[in-house]
């Protein structure tokens, strides 16, 4: 619900500065985010196996990105 609440705000906002009022898409959004993130069970939602896990997970990460860090 939280998470929900916030990425409505944040959308809203965003919308809301389209439209010349970002306040007010903001608190649309929180509550719109925030009911329907109430509403919804996270059981029902499947969005398959993480890419993180299909691909080796931290490991293979790590190999992956080691070239990219600066330790």
């Amino acid at each position: 619900m939280l998470s929900g609440a916030m990425l409505g705000a944040a959308g809203g906002s965003i919308i809301g500065a389209a439209t010349g009022n970002p306040a007010t898409g903001a608190a649309i959004g929180a509550v719109s985010g925030a009911v329907i993130g109430g509403v919804t069970n996270p059981c029902d939602l499947d969005l398959g196996t993480p890419y993180w896990r299909r691909h080796g997970g931290r490991r293979g990460y790590d190999e992956r990105c080691r070239r990219h860090r600066n330790d």
